[in-house]
C-alpha cells in the first residue's frame, strides 16, 4: 500500500467538484440577461448570489485540476487547452464578481465590463468541458456525434514514422483502441506517447523504452506493469493478456478498473489480482472464467465488483400435454 498522497486525494476531488461551477456560472449568466429583461430585484439578488458560489467553486475546481494534472502525470496537448481554460474561468469569474461588488472610477463603465467579463467566463466554461470530455472520454468525443457537415473530415493520419505497411491493418488498430485515448499527441498519461516513434521508444515517466524490439509479449506487460498511478486499463481482446501476464499485472497498487474481456485468462490467473488494494471493478465476459470459477473469485476477490457481463434467460420448460 502507497503511503497516503494529500495532493493526490486533493487532485482526485476535481470530478466531483467542477460540475458546480459549471451549473452555478452558467445559470448566473442567465439571471443577469433574464434581469436585463424583466428588471426584477430577486434576479439581481440570485445572479449575485450564483456568481460568489460559482467563483469560489471555481477557483477550488481549478486548483484541484492542476494538483490532478501533477500528481496523477496528464500531460499533453488537451491537457494544457483543459487546465489554461479552466484557469481563464476562474479568473474571469474573480475579476466579474469584484466588478459586480466593487465597482471604481478606474472602470468608466463597471456594468459593461462586468458584462464582458461574465460573457468570457461562460466562453471558458464552455472551451474547459470540451477539453475535459476529450480528456475523460478520448479525442473528438463530441465532435464525433455530430453532423460531419458541422465538424468537416477528419485530419489524415501522420504515417511519416511509419516504415512498414502492416503496421497500419495490424497493429495500429490495437493502439488506436487501447491506448491513443491517453498515450497520443493531446494526452499523454505518465509522459508517455505512443502514437510516434521516437516518443514510445523513449517510454514515459517510468524510465522503460515502451516499444522493445524482439520482445512483443513479455516487454508490452512489462511496461505496462511499471506504468506509475495507473488508474485505469483496457486489454479486452488482447492476446498479449494471459495468465502469466496479470502475475506482472497484480503489481498496479493503484490500478482500479481492469478490463480483460475476450482473452485467454483463467480463475487461477484471476486470483493473482486480490492483492490490488485499489482494485474495485474487472471485466471478465468471454473469458476462460467457467460458471463454477464465478462465485469462487467472489470470495477470493470480495472488494472487487465482478463483471461477467449479461445472460440470457433460459427458456422455460415446455408444458406437459399429458398433465
Amino acid at each position: 500500500m502507497q503511503g497516503f498522497d494529500f495532493w493526490l486525494l486533493f487532485g482526485r476531488l476535481h470530478p466531483m467538484v467542477l460540475h458546480f461551477p459549471i451549473a452555478l456560472l452558467l445559470t448566473a449568466a442567465i439571471a443577469e440577461l433574464a434581469r436585463l429583461r424583466w428588471r426584477r430585484d430577486w434576479l439581481e439578488q440570485s445572479a449575485l448570489a450564483l456568481l460568489m458560489l460559482g467563483t469560489a467553486s471555481a477557483v477550488l475546481a481549478a486548483s484541484m485540476g492542476l494538483a490532478l494534472s501533477v500528481a496523477d502525470g496528464y500531460a499533453g496537448d488537451t491537457l494544457q487547452r483543459h487546465r489554461a481554460f479552466g484557469i481563464t474561468v476562474a479568473v474571469t469569474a474573480c475579476a466579474a464578481l469584484w466588478l459586480r461588488l466593487r465597482p471604481t472610477r478606474i472602470v468608466t463603465r463597471p456594468r459593461a465590463v462586468y458584462g464582458v467579463a461574465l460573457a468570457l467566463c461562460v466562453l471558458a466554461v464552455i472551451g474547459a468541458g470540451n477539453y475535459g470530455g476529450a480528456l475523460t472520454h478520448g479525442r473528438g468525443f463530441v465532435s464525433s456525434a455530430m453532423p460531419r457537415l458541422l465538424v468537416g473530415t477528419e485530419a489524415p493520419i501522420d504515417r511519416a514514422m511509419l516504415e512498414q505497411d502492416h503496421f497500419f491493418t495490424t497493429i495500429e488498430p490495437i493502439l488506436q483502441r487501447h491506448c491513443y485515448r491517453c498515450h497520443s499527441d493531446e494526452t499523454q498519461e505518465g509522459g508517455l506517447r505512443l502514437d510516434r516513434r521516437y516518443t514510445a521508444m523513449a517510454g514515459g515517466d517510468s524510465g522503460r523504452q515502451a516499444i522493445v524490439p524482439g520482445a512483443v509479449d513479455d516487454g508490452l506487460v512489462d511496461i505496462i506493469a511499471d506504468m506509475p498511478n495507473l488508474t485505469r486499463l483496457d486489454l479486452a481482446d488482447s492476446a498479449i493478456v494471459d495468465d502469466r501476464a496479470l502475475r506482472r499485472l497484480g503489481a498496479l497498487e493503484t490500478l482500479v478498473t481492469l478490463n480483460l474481456a475476450g482473452t485467454a485468462v483463467t480463475a487461477s490467473g484471476v486470483r493473482r489480482l486480490r492483492d490490488n488494494p485499489n482494485l474495485s471493478q474487472l471485466f471478465l465476459w468471454r473469458t476462460a472464467v467457467t460458471e463454477d470459477d464465478r462465485e469462487v473469485l467472489r470470495e477470493d476477490l470480495p472488494q472487487v465488483r465482478l463483471n461477467f457481463g449479461a445472460r440470457l434467460a433460459e427458456p422455460a420448460p415446455a408444458a406437459d400435454d399429458d398433465g
